[in-house]
């Protein structure tokens, strides 16, 4: 296993249990912590994504988080031909993310759900896409 296998099975790893996170929140009626979660468990995934398609994008600020979100749009969407909705869903995902957390609106449990709908699909695409069909 290479070096960024191994990063990008870390990255899946952390993806997960940020998508187990969101979930017991949104269970636990923490429908922002459930938002939040939702869009780290989506964000660790692209990364994870990138690292396997051989784009590096570290992630140490709010910039850096732009910067991943756009090369995966643009690199893994519209050159690798993902499917659109995981682009589209990483971002609608950040936006709600950054209205919860520095706007003081809450997320409706509708918003927080569909998050983490969208998060289990997102993770479990990239773990399709990239981990079981790496032969």
């Amino acid at each position: 296993m290479t070096i960024k296998q191994i990063l990008a099975e870390s990255l899946l790893a952390k993806a997960r249990q940020a998508g187990i996170s969101s979930r017991n929140l949104f269970n636990m009626g923490d429908m922002d912590g459930a938002g939040s979660s939702s869009f780290y468990a989506m964000l660790h995934s692209a990364r994870a994504a990138l690292e396997l398609s051989g784009l590096s994008v570290r992630v140490e600020s709010e910039e850096d988080v732009y910067t991943l979100i756009k090369v995966f749009s643009e690199y893994l969407v519209e050159v690798q031909a993902l499917p659109l909705d995981m682009a589209e869903r990483l971002r609608r995902a950040e936006k709600i993310r950054t209205v919860a957390d520095y706007s003081g609106d809450s997320l409706s449990s509708n918003e927080a759900s569909m998050l983490v709908e969208d998060a289990d699909r997102f993770v479990s695409s990239v773990n399709d896409l990239f981990i079981d069909n790496r032969g």
